[in-house]
């Protein structure tokens, strides 16, 4: 008798736990697939599975050529600026000031990064850089004096702290064993943004590049639309929306 009562309390423990596991919640159990990297398969993507991450990656990365344009365009502005014949000139103490406010917003850019992607999401993070990018292009295309210019480049470094979160995008909907080779293409599009820039210059007078700069910027963002959520950040910050999470993975 008391190895028949033991049996059926094991019988009954297995059905508890049987039960357990059906009334499980989906959206927690995608939660903990998408979190683990441990539970995702890290086998060798096909080529059709890692296209489209390739592609995603350079559009993200659309907004970094911006960072190497920002670099050079100022070995392009300042001289011109010293011309004595030039509409707007300054002083080696107001081109001082342009360099540097560059840096300055891309400190204030770097800093806000963090608390917009944790509640906006990588790629949405990504198109707002944009939007302070066409501003500060636009600003610098019509400035009339070295104040305006200083807000164009401050509004240009910001973005250029915002871009940052590109990194972060990549790393999260790309293949472990791919990852590493996208997240190199930083440097390239930084490195193709500063030859963009000195091509342009052969042309083109400081406000034209300004003009041109601006359209890239405006069709980056429009590119990021075609993009999906990373499936991280859903997963993490987006637990009700099952289906989201499930399209961004596709």
């Amino acid at each position: 008798m008391s190895e028949d009562s033991d049996r059926a309390h094991e019988l009954d423990l297995e059905s508890t736990e049987f039960v357990a596991d059906e009334d499980s919640d989906p959206v927690k159990n995608r939660t903990e697939l998408t979190c683990k990297p441990d539970l995702v398969p890290q086998g060798k993507p096909r080529w059709k599975d890692a296209i489209p991450q390739v592609l995603a990656s350079c559009v993200v990365h659309s907004i970094v050529v911006q960072a190497g344009v920002s670099m050079a365009y100022l070995a392009v502005l300042l001289p011109q600026l010293a011309d004595p014949d030039s509409i707007s000139t300054a002083t080696k103490d107001q081109s001082s000031w342009i360099a540097s406010l560059v840096i300055i917003g891309t400190l204030i850019g770097s800093l806000v990064t963090g608390p917009l992607m944790a509640q906006l999401g990588c790629r949405t993070t990504c198109q707002l850089s944009c939007v302070p990018l066409v501003v500060a292009w636009v600003v610098v295309c019509l400035a009339q004096s070295v104040g305006v210019l200083y807000v164009g480049r401050l509004l240009a470094g910001v973005s250029g702290g915002l871009s940052t979160v590109a990194l972060v995008y990549v790393s999260e909907v790309s293949n472990p064993k791919i990852c590493p080779m996208l997240l190199c293409l930083n440097s390239v599009f930084v490195s193709f943004g500063i030859l963009l820039t000195c091509v342009l210059a052969q042309w083109f007078f400081w406000r034209g590049m300004a003009i041109w700069f601006g359209v890239l910027a405006a069709m980056s963002f429009q590119a990021l639309w075609f993009l999906p959520e990373s499936p991280h950040w859903l997963a993490t910050y987006r637990e009700e929306e099952g289906g989201s999470i499930e399209a961004a993975v596709r």
